[in-house]
């Protein structure tokens, strides 16, 4: 506050004195000098938001090299092994789900002269039956939803391996 009454007084000796500057008060002077303050304070902000952002891109970036180099890191043979053994137990669980859809695939429901029936039991011996067409198609098509599922995920795993 002293700078300004001082910075006014003496622009206003220099009025005094014959200049041909009007007389300005401490108020303008304080007002234009808050201006000021608002602007860099505005200019600095402006400029950490943009280096916030660069920071973090910066950031997204060597997440992604420290992946690629985690994907082209050399195997030993010890890992290539046990990565050989993964992959073909996930092969064989993708051909077991791709017969077990095919044996499914192989029912015929609704043909008047054959007898439908859907038989379920479990380990403690209580058993569901049913021989209706509609609900035998509907539990079909359910559990070949089902294993598509299965199928397609499994072999988006398998592919990961490669």
């Amino acid at each position: 506050m002293a700078t300004v009454e001082k910075t006014a007084s003496q622009q206003n000796k220099v009025a005094k004195n014959g200049a041909a500057t009007p007389k300005v008060s401490a108020k303008q002077i304080e007002n234009n000098e808050l201006e000021q303050l608002k602007k860099q304070l505005k200019q600095a902000e402006e400029t950490a938001a943009k280096a916030g952002k660069e920071a973090q891109e910066a950031k997204k970036q060597a997440e992604q090299m420290q992946e690629e180099l985690e994907v082209r890191k050399p195997m030993n043979v010890v890992d290539a092994m046990v990565r050989v053994y993964e992959a073909k137990g996930i092969l064989e669980r993708l051909e077991y789900l791709r017969e077990t859809k095919k044996s499914l695939s192989a029912f015929s429901i609704g043909r008047s002269e054959l007898k439908d029936e859907l038989k379920l039991s479990d380990g403690s011996g209580h058993v569901f039956q049913t021989t209706n067409s509609n609900t035998i198609g509907t539990v079909l098509e359910t559990l070949k939803d089902e294993l598509d599922g299965k199928i397609s995920t499994t072999e988006k795993e398998l592919l990961t391996m490669v």
